[in-house]
């Protein structure tokens, strides 16, 4: 899973994580690093079922208006 400003592919300007949910609302991993600049990237495998992915500025006192999401399913 990885993050990115919507608008220049980067994180320039924003400084997002990356959290997954079970359907419980148990958070099983979150990430606000890894990617070039700020941006998060997440390696998890996801078991059967349904999940949630929550997008949140890192000291979660800004809004981030526009951003890429990207799942690789392999």
């Amino acid at each position: 899973i990885s993050v990115f400003d919507a608008a220049v592919d980067s994180c320039v300007g924003i400084d997002p994580t990356v959290s997954v949910y079970t359907a419980d609302g148990e958070r099983v991993a979150v990430a606000d690093s890894g990617g070039p600049g700020l941006c998060p990237v997440l390696r998890i495998t996801l078991p059967a079922g349904t999940s949630f992915v929550a997008v949140r500025d890192f000291l979660d006192d800004e809004v981030i208006r526009d951003y890429s999401l990207v799942l690789d399913p392999e």
